[in-house]
């Protein structure tokens, strides 16, 4: 997990990182109120708990959701529709 963390972060954009979390739990301790996904930093495509890739892919953090969409990330939902 610390080697995926390191990568996230240098890949990150710096303005960005103050929202995203090594873990599910940190993030809803920002968020309480609020959903927790798992964003990938590269594509800037989140994915809800329920979704196959949540917390799975290379470069990403646990992040709350509206922070996720303020930050003008979309939901993986999103692109399958398109």
């Amino acid at each position: 997990m610390r080697r995926l963390i390191l990568v996230f972060f240098l890949i990150a954009d710096p303005a960005a990182a103050q929202y995203m979390y090594s873990s599910a739990w940190f993030a809803q301790k920002h968020c309480p109120g609020d959903t927790v996904v798992w964003l990938n930093a590269k594509t800037h495509i989140y994915y809800f708990a329920t979704d196959g890739l949540y917390g799975m892919t290379e470069a990403g953090a646990f992040v709350c959701q509206q922070d996720a969409d303020s930050s003008g990330d979309r939901p993986a939902s999103a692109v399958k529709d398109q």
